[in-house]
């Protein structure tokens, strides 16, 4: 299950959880936590939880300042990641040792980045070579190393 947005995760069912395997994926602002996956096995996502000491450090715990629901282009709804978000390239791309396949693409149908780490979740950001200075009116542009694509 890679690039999954869990939100208002709850119940009172007991599923047993321990041979679910989560990747690349954002468990945040659930009204019961984890919602009893505790079991289960978590990789490169970032998880909102009260005790975190059970979770392999490939996980963020940070806010990941997820932007509301929106049309931000494909199919479907996706939460943007907001600047400073836990999740802006902390995913993985190779996820075979886990025995699973992570897309090419994100929700909207927009490539993974190739050459850096993914954006954990629904949503690709943009390329972070491009930023903004503190100056609205003032918009500066990061170089790109000679022969790359925003998309390397």
């Amino acid at each position: 299950m890679g690039g999954a947005l869990a939100a208002g995760i709850e119940g009172d069912e007991t599923i047993d959880v321990s041979s679910w395997r989560f990747v690349n994926s954002i468990f945040w602002d659930n009204a019961d936590g984890l919602g009893g996956l505790d079991a289960a096995s978590f990789s490169h996502c970032v998880l909102e939880a009260d005790d975190l000491s059970a979770f392999p450090a490939s996980n963020a715990h940070e806010d990941p300042y997820l932007h509301p629901l929106h049309d931000n282009g494909g199919w479907t709804q996706t939460c943007a990641l907001g600047p400073g978000s836990s999740a802006a390239e902390m995913g993985v791309r190779d996820a075979s040792t886990e025995g699973l396949q992570i897309p090419e693409t994100d929700q909207r149908g927009v490539p993974r980045r190739r050459s850096r780490p993914v954006d954990i979740g629904a949503f690709e950001g943009v390329d972070r070579s491009l930023w903004m200075a503190a100056d609205p009116a003032t918009i500066a542009v990061g170089p790109l190393a000679p022969g790359s694509s925003a998309m390397d």
